[in-house]
């Protein structure tokens, strides 16, 4: 906070990083973390390494002080087979459920053509025998 004659400047940064430090803060921490700009920049950060204009965390070299950002990410690869097994998964059940549609219509279809080459129409809603 800065006072400038009769202006008083407050800077939101330094209150949103006590708001950060103070653990009591919790459900002020849920609520942040749920906001989908948060959510963007953090997975620039994960997949990327910083965000669009260039922020990130910090990060450690020594494997006994590892950061948060650099724990998430090694949980991210040891979970990446799982995820990726479920979203195969999910397409296939997708495509299975499309497939079967498919096949569905070209079966009415079929049968629809293999009726009129024998020698059958359509006539007020019922299949009848052409007579020779």
């Amino acid at each position: 906070m800065k006072i400038e004659g009769t202006t008083l400047t407050i800077d939101l940064t330094d209150i949103i990083h006590e708001c950060l430090d103070d653990l009591d803060n919790t459900e002020t921490m849920q609520s942040i973390s749920c906001n989908e700009l948060v959510i963007k920049n953090v997975m620039d950060q994960v997949l990327d390494g910083c965000t669009d204009d260039g922020y990130s965390g910090s990060e450690s070299i020594l494997s006994n002080d590892r950061r948060a950002m650099q724990e998430f990410r090694a949980e991210i690869a040891r979970r990446s087979s799982e995820v990726v097994a479920k979203e195969i998964e999910r397409l296939e059940k997708v495509a299975k459920y499309y497939k079967d549609k498919h096949d569905e219509k070209n079966d009415h279809e079929h049968d629809w053509e293999s009726r009129v080459l024998n020698g059958y129409k359509w006539v007020k809603g019922f299949w009848t025998r052409e007579e020779d």
